[in-house]
């Protein structure tokens, strides 16, 4: 009795049946969250007459949709709620394997914002986020299509110039933590103690720090965290390019 009782449990509890049930699973050809998106922004770019008119169409750039397109960016929460509200499609949709029976042509893009925004100065009411990483032209307006990563509510105050970007590191922790996003102005006046932006010669990321500026006119960067911040860098010279910080928000 003992002797069949212990045979029936291997045989339903084994490791190997336990592994066999797993594999059949991916087998079956279970997809994750990404996996899905992909395939559904997949889908809806193969129907749109040109990369950039998709990528007017959800509101960001040519360079962020063929990369998302080749796969070296997932989509993430806020790019796919934004897709579904421009084109009309039901909340989550993005987030639901469709499979074969996606007919993207009966979709009815609304009217996007003239992106003709990423060639001119932007809007009052909305600035361009910026990528984090640095190419030829960032920070500099009029801001090119290639570093603009979407677009983001402006604030109050600030200048025609303005532009949002994400805090990159650890380096300014507890006033700053990676994610959040600051914006930026280049136009505001820099003074000691404020927090700027900056693109440092041979950096290929921009930097986060706070200005200081001593009575002898010396001016240096520091971190904030005693880990992450480095050391206080001497400014021998201007950075290519400075923007003070007027704002910072969540994760939009």
């Amino acid at each position: 009795m003992e002797s069949r009782i212990a045979n029936g449990y291997e045989n339903v509890n084994s490791t190997k049946n336990i592994v066999e049930d797993i594999a059949d699973c991916y087998i079956s050809g279970m997809k994750n969250i990404d996996e899905i998106r992909k395939a559904n922004f997949t889908a809806l770019l193969s129907q749109s007459v040109s990369l950039r008119a998709f990528a007017e169409t959800i509101e960001t750039s040519p360079a962020y949709v063929s990369q998302m397109n080749t796969g070296h960016r997932k989509i993430g929460n806020n790019l796919a709620r934004r897709i579904e509200k421009n084109l009309s499609l039901p909340k989550n949709w993005m987030d639901q394997d469709h499979g074969d029976e996606i007919d993207v042509r009966l979709m009815t893009p609304k009217s996007p914002p003239s992106l003709k925004a990423v060639a001119i100065l932007p809007s009052a009411s909305k600035i361009p986020l910026l990528s984090d990483e640095i190419s030829e032209g960032w920070g500099i307006v009029p801001y090119r299509a290639e570093v603009i990563m979407g677009f983001v509510d402006s604030t109050e105050g600030a200048s025609e110039h303005a532009f949002g970007v994400s805090v990159l590191g650890r380096g300014m922790e507890p006033e700053f933590f990676e994610g959040e996003l600051v914006i930026v102005d280049p136009g505001a006046p820099v003074e000691n103690g404020n927090y700027v932006v900056v693109v440092l010669p041979g950096q290929t990321r921009i930097s986060l720090r706070r200005l200081i500026v001593e009575p002898d006119g010396r001016r240096y960067l520091e971190g904030l965290h005693p880990v992450y911040g480095g050391m206080p860098l001497l400014l021998e010279e201007p950075p290519r390019f400075m923007g003070k910080i007027i704002e910072k928000r969540k994760r939009y």
